[in-house]
């Protein structure tokens, strides 16, 4: 009988990783962090995705300490594919955020480094997604079109994908749609996209 497949999703720390999962899910079923009740997840955890596929959640890795959970350090080495969440990718062009770059840019570094080591000599199966909320800053003005190419620019040499291996996507949406049941919102979020790719 074949393995089932295991999807890993890792992300630094409040990426929104438990809610892209839930939204794949189509409910709330992992307990995730919402605005009034931060919720951060302290361990690797997994859910059936489908018949042939886990879904795992990890705790998330901070940028500020450069430092990643042995949780999640084992997930990724388990893994068959992986799904990265970014964290603050986009810069609107013809905006004086010169304040802000100069806080986000190490963190940018960190990033990229943190993940070469992380998925080195990894499984190239990756995907990347660009979480974003249209009423939230700053992904609520920043186009995502200029955060797309910074992304893959930065981390499509990390993925056999290529540039058809990174997605925007906006989770809560996702989730809300399923649990609703509103389909508009659920293709509005972006997030069947990321589930073909991931079940095919």
């Amino acid at each position: 009988m074949k393995e089932p497949r295991e999807v890993v999703v890792i992300g630094a720390e409040d990426t929104g990783k438990t809610t892209l999962i839930n939204a794949l899910l189509g409910w709330d079923v992992l307990p995730q962090a919402y605005d009034f009740l931060p919720m951060p997840t302290t361990e690797k955890k997994s859910v059936q995705l489908s018949d042939d596929c886990w879904i795992t959640d990890t705790p998330g890795y901070s940028l500020l300490w450069n430092t990643v959970p042995e949780d999640t350090v084992a997930a990724v080495a388990d893994a068959d594919t992986l799904v990265v969440l970014l964290s603050e990718e986009l810069v609107e062009d013809g905006v004086d955020m010169s304040d802000l770059d100069t806080e986000w840019e190490p963190r940018r570094a960190a990033e990229k480094d943190l993940l070469e080591k992380l998925l080195a000599g990894k499984t190239r199966d990756i995907y990347f997604v660009i979480p974003y909320d249209r009423g939230e800053w700053p992904y609520g003005y920043v186009p995502l079109k200029e955060g797309t190419r910074l992304a893959k620019a930065r981390f499509a040499s990390m993925t056999d994908h290529g540039g058809r291996g990174f997605f925007c996507i906006e989770p809560m949406k996702a989730l809300i749609g399923a649990i609703e049941a509103n389909e508009q919102a659920i293709e509005r979020s972006g997030i069947l996209k990321l589930k073909k790719a991931l079940l095919g």
